[in-house]
């Protein structure tokens, strides 16, 4: 039940945040080219900024959220959208490895089970000189923040489908191999980080 509220409310919940924030994050998919993989395509946001030219796999375990995304692909687009985690799409034998240029990731480790797993999985997925995009919610730098971040974040996962609060993604992405393009950490006290990475 409560994950069908969180779909059906999450733009609105989101609405403030994307205009001030994330769409211009958002912008930047529009030069990735080729065959993308995009990992919790949510309620599909991102899917205004892909280009025609692409063909985009997105990944969506959850069922409402899928179907919203699914109502947003434009006639234009070669958008398909599998209710599946990368695992499960990986044993299936719908996802191979090393076979997409681009893996696109926004907002969606902090509520992954085994985010550290999955990143690795990610890795495999790209070919070589493949791009990697992430925009995701990190644990703050700020003490004070950091240790609110602990406090709610059981709150938190139960009324937001999962989501940590206090998760340090960007510490475990700098242990990948990959070379960062571009780096920019942003809002109040750093808790939401960009990054477009090469391989």
């Amino acid at each position: 039940m409560l994950s069908k509220l969180f779909a059906r409310f999450y733009d609105y919940w989101m609405r403030r945040s994307e205009k001030k924030y994330f769409s211009q994050k958002r912008k930047k998919i529009t030069d990735l080219s080729g065959k993308i993989m995009e990992l919790g395509c949510g309620t599909g946001v991102n899917f205004l900024y892909y280009s025609p030219k692409t063909h985009i796999l997105a990944l969506e375990p959850s069922s409402h959220m899928a179907k919203r995304a699914r109502a947003t692909i434009r006639s234009d687009q070669d958008i398909v959208v599998e209710e599946l985690t990368l695992e499960q799409a990986q044993s299936h034998g719908i996802v191979e490895e090393w076979t997409y240029d681009a893996v696109v990731c926004t907002l969606v480790m902090c509520s992954v089970p085994e985010y550290e797993k999955t990143l690795e999985k990610m890795m495999k997925v790209l070919r070589k000189w493949g791009k990697l995009f992430i925009v995701e919610h990190i644990k703050s730098q700020s003490p004070i923040i950091a240790f609110l971040q602990n406090i709610f974040t059981p709150i938190q996962r139960v009324i937001a489908d999962g989501c940590h609060l206090n998760r340090a993604t960007d510490s475990f992405v700098h242990t990948l191999s990959l070379k960062c393009i571009e780096e920019e950490y942003f809002w109040t006290y750093k808790t939401y980080y960009y990054w477009l990475f090469q391989k």
